[in-house]
């Protein structure tokens, strides 16, 4: 063996050599050759590695491992500066002032000595559980973000996105470099300039496969949920897709499970709303306890349709005549609150008469504004209960 590496690999060859203070050393051999993207590069031992021992945890020659590898992969020897990128808004904790009880270095996804540029991920993060990475996949993730459950892993597996072959990266989670979206090399979820190492804005990535995300953007929907990033007024609550959505765990037909936007708990199967165009004999059961935990006065900019059903003389809303509130009465007519049997909970193109909107279906037909009695509506509901 020649140069210092031989030197090194005579007793880290895995042939069973003792460490300084008696302890086996650690096997490179095997992998410390090309096409180690390290090795590969000309980089030897002691570049990273102090002689007898370093300053710190690894024999480092640098006090913080991420400082080590800051040193190169700085936009320049190496092509992203990886420190400037973990400074964005969401990120691993890799760097110390991050390390709150949570602590996460380069090498626990990377091994320096062994991995190369067509599979950067060598390391299994947390080899005490019974999830083993095989490459890029999913379960690269879930072996750290398994909420150390086995049924978590189970959950996503399951679930619809998985099963489209989706995987955390780069379909959803991906270095951003904060402008469209654009995905930053190294491919990998380090960090980024949107929320939860997504790629873009939530909408934005949802609405690359999503429909719904674009109709809710569009001019001609003319009513729906802010979830775009422009429309969310200072001091209202914005309302994000997964507000509602659980992505990792829905499933297909319906798009369950869905969760409480007020504490991001899964809503009982008996609190799903249905879609009625595909189910209006659910939509029409439909009990309210999704829409109402927002509906309520707790979510600001909401407005509370509870108080309106507790009581028939509160006007919150535009629906009422000189009787009184009609969201009570329309409770007592359908024998439940059947919130998505009239409305879209995604957006509306507005109703077929006045453009009253209130993410009502285009089935309803508004005649007259405000409203005097039941000749002020006529519907072609799918069901043919309304008048």
């Amino acid at each position: 063996m020649q140069g210092i590496d031989g030197l090194c690999r005579t007793c880290h060859d895995g042939g069973g050599g003792t460490a300084f203070g008696g302890q086996s050393a650690k096997s490179v051999s095997a992998f410390w050759s090309l096409p180690s993207s390290h090795a590969g590069a000309g980089y030897d031992c002691v570049t990273c590695h102090g002689y007898h021992g370093g300053n710190a945890s690894g024999d480092l020659v640098a006090s913080r491992q991420e400082d080590l590898c800051y040193q190169c992969h700085d936009g320049n020897t190496a092509q992203t500066n990886m420190e400037t990128l973990f400074q964005r808004t969401s990120r691993h904790p890799v760097a110390s002032s991050d390390q709150t009880g949570h602590v996460v270095e380069c090498v626990d996804c990377h091994d320096p000595h062994a991995d190369t540029a067509a599979t950067p991920f060598i390391r299994d993060p947390d080899p005490t559980d019974a999830i083993t990475p095989n490459g890029q996949d999913a379960n690269y993730c879930l072996t750290c973000h398994d909420g150390q459950q086995a049924s978590t892993q189970t959950a996503f597996t399951a679930g619809a996105h998985a099963q489209s072959a989706m995987a955390c990266t780069p379909a959803c989670h991906v270095n951003s470099a904060g402008v469209n979206g654009a995905v930053q090399s190294p491919l990998g979820p380090h960090a980024s300039s949107y929320e939860a190492l997504t790629a873009a804005f939530e909408e934005n990535l949802c609405g690359g496969c999503h429909n719904e995300t674009l109709e809710m953007s569009n001019a001609g929907t003319i009513t729906h949920h802010h979830v775009v990033a422009s429309e969310q007024r200072n001091g209202v609550t914005p309302v994000e897709c997964a507000s509602c959505h659980e992505p990792h765990r829905v499933q297909k037909s319906p798009w369950i499970p869905v969760t409480n936007p007020n504490t991001g708990a899964l809503v009982p199967a008996a609190d799903v709303p249905y879609d009625i165009a595909t189910n209006p004999s659910q939509a029409i059961r439909d009990n309210g306890n999704f829409c109402l935990p927002c509906h309520n006065g707790s979510w600001p900019g909401a407005i509370n349709i509870a108080a309106e059903l507790a009581n028939s003389g509160v006007r919150n809303s535009q629906f009422f005549t000189n009787d009184g509130g009609m969201h009570r009465k329309h409770r007592s007519m359908m024998g439940a609150n059947a919130c998505s049997y009239c409305h879209n909970a995604h957006g509306s193109t507005g109703t077929t008469g006045i453009q009253r909107g209130r993410l009502l279906y285009s089935w309803n037909n508004v005649r007259n504004f405000p409203y005097t009695g039941k000749n002020s509506c006529g519907t072609g509901d799918p069901l043919r209960r309304c008048h």
